[in-house]
Order: structure tokens, then sequence, then C-alpha cells
């Protein structure tokens, strides 16, 4: 079995070139990538319901709005398939506590967790070898804790996170306040892709008082059509969130230079990296190259 990631969308997916599909997801859906795929949550969700296929039923995040269920359920009768909303509603999931997840974890997981049971038909299932994995998981760029020590010197952890739609940035700033803000000021290193609205994004994320980064990421290879926002207009988006041009930083291109100036400025308090995950690609590249630097060379006879 294998789980198959669409690109954009779904109607016009290349997934769509898979014959035998046990059974569709459809996560939570947020406004993105608007220029392809229509400018409401509803003609997102029906361009995303093109993934179904007759006979093979489509998981649906339940806490999708009334109206997303509306447009799926409406597809699904119309080709012949059944929708079956996501569900934690299991014994197995007993040793798990909602508590130690965010939300769009507990939701993701819950649409997992029902996939599977419809896709895996096999009387012995292999879900309890999965507890420790799900109690353990790691997601690169999602909300990650990493060491920056090698390209800063910071002793105290960062977090990195590729939210880049307001969606994203809602839950990223659930797990800033919860975790990180407390009562004080966060330092933010910041880059979007052109034609994000910025703003929409940063609202959640920004408060008075906190101090802001803004970078532009480096090629994307074999995608030269994504092109980052240039920084003075981040900087520009944060403004307009109340934060103080006297605490904002343009840093270019120099990813490395605005990361010690956010250690600088943060002075041991929280610092997070977001914006975009060509962003996160470039920091995660940096602390590898960094690490390689550092490694001994190998002894050869």
């Amino acid at each position: 079995m294998g789980v198959v990631e669409v690109g954009l969308g779904g109607r016009l997916d290349a997934t769509n070139a898979m014959k035998h599909k046990a059974a569709t997801v459809i996560s939570k859906i947020g406004l993105d990538h608007q220029s392809f795929l229509g400018n409401t949550i509803e003609e997102i969700a029906r361009e995303k319901a093109g993934i179904m296929r007759p006979g093979v039923p489509c998981v649906l995040d339940r806490s999708n709005p009334e109206s997303v269920r509306k447009v799926v359920a409406d597809y699904a009768k119309e080709i012949g398939t059944e929708v079956i909303l996501s569900s934690m509603e299991s014994s197995f999931l007993d040793e798990l506590s909602e508590e130690d997840f965010e939300p769009h974890q507990w939701q993701n997981l819950a649409c997992a967790y029902t996939a599977f049971q419809l896709a895996y038909t096999k009387i012995e299932s292999p879900l309890h070898q999965l507890l420790p994995a799900i109690q353990n998981i790691n997601w690169p760029g999602r909300q990650q804790t990493i060491d920056i020590r090698s390209i800063t010197g910071r002793r105290e952890p960062v977090l990195l996170d590729g939210a880049h739609n307001t969606q994203s940035a809602e839950a990223l700033a659930s797990c800033v306040e919860n975790r990180l803000r407390g009562n004080g000021k966060v330092t933010w290193v910041l880059a979007a892709s052109q034609g994000k609205e910025l703003e929409g994004i940063l609202k959640p994320l920004l408060r008075p008082g906190d101090c802001v980064a803004a970078v532009q990421f480096g090629p994307v290879d074999g995608m030269p059509w994504v092109v980052p926002m240039a920084s003075q207009d981040v900087l520009a988006a944060c403004i307009s969130t109340g934060v103080d041009v006297l605490q904002q930083h343009n840093g270019g291109s120099d990813i490395s230079g605005a990361l010690r100036w956010a250690v600088t400025t943060a002075a041991g308090g929280p610092i997070v990296i977001a914006g975009s995950l060509y962003l996160v690609s470039d920091i995660l590249r940096l602390l590898r190259d960094a690490e390689t630097l550092k490694s001994p060379p190998l002894d050869h006879p």
C-alpha cells in the first residue's frame, strides 16, 4: 500500500492517473493557491473532490465547515461513491490523549486512521505497531524544534514551521501562544512567496512588541516560477499588523545574517522561523552544511 499526496487541487492533478485507489482523503480545506483552485473554500473543495472515484470511499475531515461537506457530498453522490467523516472513536486510540497534540494534528490523525481502517482489509492489523510512531512523530518543517548553534552560537532551541497560508498560520499561532510566548515578545524570521496575501497570514502570528527579520529564500530547483517576495514588502505587511519599524530588520537574501540578528535581538527569548516551506528548505540546508563543516574528515588508509 502507498500513500500518495496530491500535488495541487485534485480534479486536474496527476494522481488521477492512478487506477487502483483503496480510499481517498480530503483533509481540512483552507484558502491557498486561489489563482489555480478558486477564491472560496467551496470552489476549492470542488477541485479537491476531483480525486474521488466511483465506488472508492472518501474520508473527509469532519472539522470542515458544513458548506465544504455539502460540496463534497454532492459530488460523491454525482459520481456514485460515499463520504465518510473522520473519526477517532476506537479503543486502539485509548492510549493517545488529544491534549498531547495540536488541534490540526489530531484532525489529521483522525483522517489517517479512518482511511487506514477502510483501505487495509486484512484480518490482522498492524495498527498497534504504529502507536510509538504516532507518539514520537517528528515532521520536518512543521512545528519542528531545531538547534541553530552551529550557525549562530545560540543554545536555546528555535521553532521552524512552513506555515504559508491563513489556516496553517492559525495552527502555528496556537502553538506559539501555548508553548512559547508567555507574556513576552517573539522574534520572527519570515519569508513568503510572491503573490501571497501576507497580511492574512501575519495577522494571527504577530503581536505588538514582536521583532521581525524579513528574508528572501533562494532559487528553488526545477521551479523557476517560484519567486520570493521582496523582504521590504514582507516588512511593510508587518507594519500593517502593528510591528514597530524600529523592531524590524531587512535581511535581504542573507538568511544567516538575519538569524544572527534574531539571536541578538531575542536575547534568549523565543525565535520562530516561518512563512514559507522554501525558507524551511534553506534553513535545513544551512544547518546541514554547517554540521558537515564541523564533522572531522574520515581517515582513509
